[in-house]
């Protein structure tokens, strides 16, 4: 669904895609015979976005009911939507927002009750990758661990975080005073806000970003763990980098 149609089409139809064809019959998650927006048009246009956004649609039907916080997953959706809409004509853009989201909505991502404890995955940028664990060490009071990494700079982090109205705050992070880091749920997810303080990074690298959390064993460390299978693919196809199914395999 996007913008033009109703609330209600929206959360049934959540993706707000495509069915159909315009000129080529590219499938797709929606009726492209009535593509109005840029970028329902570039959906439509374009085989790769078109099958992407037939495959959300049919993870969407799967996995919402899988999910247990189903208020919160539609709006995460939503959400999901109107980023995405910003994106315009940008045939890249819209190619790598839908690797992210297709890695945001496969079933081990989604389903089982959401616990702060446990190992979590970064996942929603192509350029940037980081590892967190959390680890409950009393009513009040959380072991954080995080690694990241944008380019060739990385950055550590191992800190404390305590419950706050919903959210974990960091409360300490060894070096760095003004360190401030805001992990909220959504759904069975993780987004991390880093809102001030470097936090033990590197230039230009900080934890911000959404999480999914990880099947690991007890204790695992965070180097040793293989987050292959959770992360997007980011092949040149999904970056728009090559034009084509087929050129992505033979460069």
């Amino acid at each position: 669904m996007h913008n033009t149609r109703t609330t209600t089409r929206a959360v049934t139809l959540v993706t707000g895609l495509c069915l159909g064809a315009i000129m080529p019959a590219f499938a797709a998650g929606f009726d492209c015979t009535q593509a109005r927006s840029p970028v329902e048009r570039a959906i439509c246009a374009d085989p790769v976005l078109g099958e992407q956004d037939e495959q959300l649609n049919a993870r969407w039907r799967e996995i919402r009911t899988l999910t247990q916080y189903p208020d919160a997953l539609k709006s995460d959706q939503i959400a999901w939507i109107g980023k995405r809409n910003h994106c315009a004509t940008g045939i890249a853009c819209l190619r790598w927002n839908y690797a992210r989201r297709l890695a945001e909505l496969t079933p081990d991502a989604v389903s089982g009750p959401f616990d702060w404890t446990g190992t979590w995955v970064r996942i929603d940028s192509p350029a940037e990758s980081g590892t967190l664990s959390l680890q409950k060490e009393s009513e009040n009071r959380y072991r954080v661990s995080a690694f990241a990494m944008s380019g060739g700079n990385m950055g550590e982090l191992d800190g404390l975080a305590r419950p706050s109205e919903g959210t974990l705050l960091l409360l300490s992070q060894d070096g760095d005073d003004d360190c401030r880091i805001v992990f909220r749920q959504v759904h069975r997810q993780l987004e991390v806000e880093q809102q001030s303080g470097s936090c033990g990074a590197g230039m230009g690298v900080d934890y911000s970003g959404r999480y999914v959390p990880v099947r690991t064993a007890p204790g695992a460390p965070l180097d040793q763990i293989d987050f292959s299978q959770v992360k997007p693919q980011w092949n040149l196809l999904n970056l728009g980098i090559v034009g084509h199914p087929g050129t992505d395999a033979e460069l």
